[in-house]
């Protein structure tokens, strides 16, 4: 038409502003994280599955990172959530969530997915059970038998205890011991802070020097990278005198070291929360059942049959 015509040689946009204003919606999502970088884990993939599920809906991404300590002040207002900036929001505080912030949530009915978080409704997270459960069933398919699950002591989010149940429930089905070692470098001071991580590595190597080491073991996350260094001052090859795999990537890529490990679903869990927060925009009284999403194996270097 002429007038779009002249209205694009005239380099004319639509006002943003102007359309939320007669619209009430902002065509705006937000990513609300924690400064702590423990409680909010990011990956690329699940930036790209939001950022592709948004684009599909017209709809833009902005982030936000709110400061815990201020968070359990009952006066402090975070700007993204006393004003009306967005149409809904993503939450990507895996654990330890300030209550204040989900006093707020509640407060001013916003609508609101959590990624990444165990709960009946409007969460979307990976099924960390299942995930360990088929990298052990992996390890039994090769034909191993003394199979270990190690894990650090973290900080209480939920895939902690779901990993350890899915190895132990796989060693069971198979009519075997489960062996799960949870390694403790040092108390944590907060839940933030780790002042044991120079102990790990000491740590893995004494453990893989017991007598009746495994042939296998299944590692909750970057303990596969301890395990990989301490087998090799030990003088043990992986996989040939052990076969190592994470329930998650460890990021031994950069090492060269391809890593077998179950791929967990980023980009699906991106594309799934974003839907979830369409609908809830769309009807922000309804609470909608959470989803779990698979893991996928990843074959990798780092584990042979038995023998």
């Amino acid at each position: 038409m002429a007038i779009e015509r002249v209205a694009d040689e005239l380099g004319y946009r639509p006002n943003g502003a102007a359309r939320a204003m007669s619209s009430g919606k902002t065509g705006l999502i937000d990513l609300l994280m924690s400064t702590s970088g423990g409680f909010s884990r990011i990956t690329g993939s699940l930036l790209e599955g939001v950022h592709d599920a948004l684009a599909d809906a017209d709809m833009h991404l902005s982030m936000s990172r709110l400061p815990d300590g201020q968070l359990v002040n009952e006066g402090f207002m975070p700007k993204i959530l006393r004003e009306y900036l967005c149409d809904g929001l993503l939450v990507n505080y895996t654990h330890h969530a300030p209550p204040q912030m989900k006093k707020l949530i509640t407060r001013y009915r916003i609508p609101v997915v959590w990624l990444n978080v165990k709960q009946p409704v409007d969460a979307v997270y990976p099924d960390d059970e299942d995930g360990s459960r088929r990298a052990t069933e992996y390890l039994l398919s090769l034909g191993h038998r003394r199979i270990a699950y190690l894990a650090y002591r973290h900080t209480g989010h939920y895939s902690e205890t779901d990993r350890a149940r899915g190895y132990s429930s796989a060693m069971e089905e198979a009519g075997l011991e489960p062996h799960a070692a949870i390694l403790d470098p040092a108390p944590f001071e907060t839940v933030c802070d780790k002042p044991g991580q120079e102990n790990r590595l000491p740590l893995v190597r004494q453990w893989l020097s017991q007598p009746d080491r495994p042939t296998a073991v299944v590692t909750y996350g970057s303990e596969a990278a301890a395990v990989i260094t301490a087998a090799a001052g030990l003088g043990l090859s992986v996989p040939g005198d052990l076969s190592v795999m994470s329930t998650a990537h460890a990021g031994l890529d950069p090492l060269g070291i391809g890593l077998t490990h179950m791929r967990q679903p980023g980009l699906a869990m991106g594309q799934q929360g974003v839907r979830m927060l369409l609908q809830k925009i769309a009807s922000p009284a309804e609470q909608l059942p959470s989803r779990s999403l698979v893991y996928e194996l990843a074959i990798g270097n780092t584990t042979q049959p038995s023998g």
